[in-house]
């Protein structure tokens, strides 16, 4: 690809109409070509996911909206949803026009500037290694009102369950392993198991895989003080999307950037919705899903504000 790309870098969500036009569209169109699965093994031999709309807008660091708009494309809100066609170019960007001012402009004498230093961050005393946190019982809270178990005469099922995904699950959202399936046969109805865990079987088992799943993660690959309910969006990321996706999200990388927390929160928007996507192994594409975007709002306003939203 040619160097000096232009485009805009902002997300603004499904269907927002402040596309702004996605940035200059008035130098040459920088185009993708999608391959076919052949192609794709030739070139890159292991990779699960080829081009799909989110390994395409991930690669070049576009948005969903600017992609759609570029390429004439039907809106997030009109079709979830798209099918790349291989051997079709895709535009994924433009070229800057080649600057065509000769003449240098005028020396001009600044004012002198009066620098105010910012004011102090609120709460930065309250920011803490996250070696020394751990999530907080609102947290724990928010995320058993997402991953509770199905009502079964009323009543939450302690047996295992398929989730919306067709997956093996028992309690808060304990995925069952297919090495795991004799370990939990007792409780599984699909292999003549009759016996329940009890409601405080559940919650330990709970708290056992936040954790092992989120915690013990986020204490290794963030090393720079957080508030609490910075600490809590993270662990609830990690224990719904895994440890992976912290790095991939961008998370990760532009949070240890930010020692003193003077975080861009729309760059941290950006990474989060990210995850508003899951890839959908029957059709080999990366899939909006309305859930994940709901959760993925409500992390950013507990990263924020610390607002935890409650699932009744």
């Amino acid at each position: 690809m040619a160097d000096n790309f232009t485009w805009n870098q902002t997300f603004h969500g499904a269907g927002d109409p402040r596309l702004e036009h996605c940035g200059s569209t008035d130098g040459e169109p920088i185009a993708h070509r999608a391959r076919t699965v052949a192609e794709r093994q030739r070139e890159e031999p292991g990779v699960r996911v080829g081009d799909t709309e989110f390994s395409i807008c991930k690669k070049f660091n576009i948005t969903p909206g600017c992609f759609r708009t570029w390429n004439n494309l039907p809106r997030q809100t009109e079709q979830p949803t798209l099918t790349i066609s291989a051997g079709k170019a895709y535009i994924v960007g433009y070229k800057a026009k080649p600057p065509t001012t000769v003449t240098p402009p005028p020396v001009v004498v600044p004012p002198p500037v009066v620098v105010v230093p910012p004011p102090t961050t609120q709460g930065s005393a309250d920011r803490r290694s996250p070696l020394q946190i751990f999530t907080s019982e609102p947290c724990l809270a928010y995320m058993r009102s997402w991953e509770r178990p199905p009502l079964v005469n009323g009543q939450i099922t302690g047996k295992v369950f398929r989730d919306t995904k067709g997956s093996l699950t028992i309690g808060f959202g304990h995925f069952i392993k297919p090495e795991e399936r004799l370990r939990w046969a007792a409780y599984d109805t699909e292999q003549g198991g009759t016996l329940e865990l009890t409601m405080l079987q559940m919650e330990g088992l709970f708290r056992e895989d936040v954790a092992r799943l989120a915690e013990a993660d986020l204490k290794k690959r963030i090393l720079v003080p957080l508030r609490q309910h910075e600490y809590d969006a993270l662990a609830d990321f990690i224990f719904h999307r895994g440890a992976g996706a912290l790095l991939q999200s961008g998370l990760q990388n532009y949070i240890n950037s930010k020692p003193n927390g003077n975080f861009d929160y729309g760059e941290i928007q950006d990474c989060f919705m990210l995850y508003a996507f899951w890839f959908n192994p029957t059709t080999s594409q990366w899939e909006y899903n309305a859930g994940f975007e709901s959760r993925r709002r409500e992390e950013i306003d507990m990263f924020r504000y610390g607002k935890y939203t409650l699932h009744r």
